[in-house]
């Protein structure tokens, strides 16, 4: 899998599979960090309606939580005050975005689940593998509004919305002078 940069954010949409309520009391993320990758970034960041639950991890923490934006910017501890609860059928969807800005890493997470009866552990991986992340090297900002030094890069292809083609085909962008992506506070 490739990686995805500082800034990239994971949709994962939970469905609830039993056949009571069941509740989601933690997520966990199991992870390996080494020294970050460099070299070249593909960058088409995304356009559409914010998820539901918005949470990030900061992996460069020795026990990353779930955190959230709270209405001032600050993060919070998502599971210390709250936990998400699924109807027989009913979908929550998750933008989490996974922060590192000293390393490459690679992890999974581990949905604590109370069903009324036991607690279990589901795992969310990718496909099986984990997922992967890579700092952007020099991330500028934080949080949402943080953005890529790109200048970092040997060599970038910018597609979808950033495409300069505007037609969401990747084109090769000189790193020196490319200035879009993510926004800047």
């Amino acid at each position: 899998a490739l990686p995805i940069s500082y800034g990239a954010t994971l949709q994962i949409v939970l469905q609830g599979n039993a056949s009571q309520v069941v509740t989601i009391t933690n997520i966990q993320v199991l992870k390996e960090c080494t020294a970050p990758l460099a070299g070249t970034l593909l960058e088409s960041p995304g356009a559409g309606a914010p998820p539901d639950i918005q949470l990030s991890f900061n992996l460069d923490s020795p026990f990353p939580v779930a955190e959230y934006p709270t209405s001032s910017g600050k993060l919070e501890d998502f599971f210390a005050q709250r936990t998400i609860q699924l109807k027989p059928g009913a979908t929550d969807t998750l933008a989490i975005l996974p922060t590192t800005k000293y390393h490459y890493c690679e992890f999974t997470f581990k949905l604590m689940v109370d069903n009324g009866t036991q607690h279990v552990i589901e795992t969310i991986s990718n496909n099986g593998k984990p997922f992967v992340v890579t700092t952007a090297a020099e991330p500028e900002g934080i949080g949402v509004y943080s953005y890529v030094k790109y200048s970092w890069y040997k060599v970038i292809y910018a597609g979808g919305v950033a495409s300069p083609a505007l037609n969401d085909s990747f084109v090769r962008v000189d790193p020196k002078t490319y200035n879009e992506g993510l926004p800047k506070p």
